[in-house]
């Protein structure tokens, strides 16, 4: 969970977990908040779907990136006078390099996954091998 405080909040995380942004410390000092508004403010070309959870609290899946790749956020709080305060998170993804999957997502090929067939000791590449991906 990641909660926005006075400054930047910067954290890393592994491509495909979850996470929560979460305002609900901001609070009023003299005016009640009217709202908060989470905002996706980085130029990385990967737009998340933030998931409302509260008011003040949204979430999202990391998506899986196939090199280290930044995505900013911002909080803007408004009270009920009108006043207004920011603040920035930073999430850093790690990308995830994993031998054992079958299908791989390539940010540079989106919505598209590449299947790799591998042959079996005894089989040759003209060898009849049905399968189906589901």
């Amino acid at each position: 969970m990641v909660g926005a405080t006075d400054q930047t909040t910067r954290v890393t995380v592994r491509a495909g977990s979850e996470i929560v942004l979460n305002g609900e410390n901001s609070d009023g000092t003299r005016f009640p908040l009217a709202n908060a508004t989470w905002t996706q403010t980085d130029s990385s070309g990967i737009v998340v779907r933030l998931d409302k959870r509260t008011d003040k609290t949204r979430a999202f899946r990391v998506p899986f990136v196939d090199v280290l790749t930044t995505l900013s956020f911002e909080l803007e709080v408004r009270n009920e006078d009108g006043d207004t305060a920011t603040n920035e998170v930073i999430v850093d993804i790690i990308p995830v390099s994993d031998s054992d999957r079958f299908l791989e997502y390539f940010r540079s090929l989106p919505n598209q996954y590449i299947a790799v067939a591998v042959l079996k000791q005894g089989m040759t590449a003209t060898t009849a091998v049905g399968f189906s991906l589901t």
